[in-house]
């Protein structure tokens, strides 16, 4: 009652536990507004999410349980998943016959082998979700998670991207649940595609290039930029322009009389060495998936079915043999 009269200040002792009690508080409110969103739009993608529970074999992911009536309903899907299932299950990147079954009619044929008929990114990245999935929910649902994780961090992407670029929190988080909710990113994210991934990784650079201009930065870009054909082969498109313009970053020019002087850093060039790492990878497995590593997974034989003895049938540009 003392420290607190009517038109006296309080003393500074008062002032400053104050103080420190609101930034505490901010905080407190901080971490409580990030895990309330995490958990919103967590919940948004587990709703998406189309899988079943279960360790399926072969056998079992053919039947229409999980095909014509499951969340393997659509070809894309069944391909890239039969692919994952080939590397962890057959320790393989080409395909047995039942392998190749559920895989058709995206099905690819090469040297009397079946193969993927799809960039091994997408599949190779859900590798972890499998195997933690088979410890516990189940093997597709682990894999199908891997897309959702993708679509979580889409979100925080874009509201990054949104607040580096001047918007609001609250603009931001607004344009993360658009996105998430009232655009087939909605649909994407519990389904086995490479979209989100591709997603993230052209707005993972595209973050980057908006930020101040660094070595290691640049050296992230170029390797998303190896990252991203191993995923889908026209992301290299999209990247191209996101890559000259952080690049260019690195370029400062100074105009004279007659003539104009241009510099570059050169830790332009170490920085673009790191694509040489996830394309090295890609390159190996072309060269065990196809037996050629500058073959394109779509341009070998494309099979749509196998017949009862699991040869080739009804293929476009198939190898007659």
């Amino acid at each position: 009652q003392k420290n607190f009269q009517f038109g006296k200040r309080p003393p500074l002792k008062w002032i400053i536990l104050i103080e420190v009690f609101w930034r505490d508080m901010k905080k407190i409110i901080k971490i409580i507004s990030i895990t309330f969103f995490i958990a919103l739009f967590t919940s948004i993608i587990l709703v998406g999410t189309k899988s079943q529970l279960g360790n399926p074999t072969i056998t079992e992911l053919s039947t229409p349980a999980w095909t014509e009536s499951g969340p393997l309903e659509l070809s894309p899907e069944r391909a890239r998943f039969a692919l994952l299932y080939s590397i962890i299950e057959n320790k393989s990147f080409q395909f047995d016959t039942e392998t190749a079954r559920l895989a058709t009619p995206d099905l690819g044929y090469k040297n009397g082998r079946y193969v993927s008929l799809f960039a091994p990114g997408t599949s190779l990245l859900m590798i972890p979700g499998y195997i933690m999935g088979k410890a516990s929910v189940g093997t597709h649902l682990g894999a199908t998670l891997t897309i959702g994780f993708f679509a979580l961090l889409n979100t925080w992407m874009i509201y990054l991207i949104a607040r580096r670029l001047g918007a609001s929190p609250v603009a931001s988080i607004i344009g993360s649940l658009v996105f998430i909710t009232a655009t087939p990113a909605f649909t994407y994210s519990g389904v086995i595609y490479q979209h989100h991934i591709s997603t993230f990784v052209i707005l993972l650079t595209l973050l980057l290039s908006i930020m101040p201009a660094i070595a290691w930065r640049l050296a992230i870009i170029y390797f998303m930029l190896g990252i991203s054909i191993i995923i889908d082969y026209p992301n290299a498109f999209f990247i191209f322009p996101i890559i000259i313009y952080a690049t260019w970053q690195f370029f400062t020019y100074t105009k004279a009389v007659n003539n104009i002087k241009l510099k570059f850093n050169p830790a332009i060039f170490m920085s673009a060495f790191t694509i040489v790492i996830p394309l090295s990878l890609y390159l190996a497995i072309n060269y065990i998936s196809y037996g050629n590593i500058l073959q394109l997974s779509n341009t070998v034989s494309h099979i749509q079915a196998l017949d009862p003895s699991g040869n080739p049938v009804a293929a476009r540009g198939a190898d007659v043999r």
